[in-house]
């Protein structure tokens, strides 16, 4: 139909367009609640990846021990790989990466 070029939020975000925007145009009418639960939902995925980040780098990195740059680097994974679970929409993935990297990279900043 007429509404196939904002149908994936994903594509039109890869070209540029405003993520708002897509998802506001994708399917109104199909599914208003679960878009706007997936809304909030990413927001508060990206909150925890920018405390996560933000943790992160008040650590300084070489004089950490092998044993805590270990932790640093799997905290940095687990950010991305969110990043990555976010993009393909897997939410509840996401978050639960994005909560191990806040506790990784807290427990660090911490000491």
């Amino acid at each position: 139909g007429p509404e196939t070029p904002v149908e994936d939020p994903q594509r039109a975000r890869a070209e540029g367009a405003e993520p708002a925007a897509a998802e506001a145009t994708a399917a109104p009418l199909l599914r208003t609640r679960e878009t706007a639960n997936d809304v909030e939902a990413t927001k508060k995925v990206q909150e925890v990846l920018r405390r996560a980040e933000q943790s992160l780098a008040k650590v300084s990195y070489s004089s950490l021990s092998g044993n805590k740059r270990a932790q640093a680097d799997t905290a940095k994974r687990f950010i991305t790989q969110a990043g990555e679970a976010l993009e393909r929409r897997q939410l509840v993935l996401a978050l639960s990466l994005a909560d191990k990297a806040e506790q990784l990279s807290t427990s660090l900043a911490s000491r």
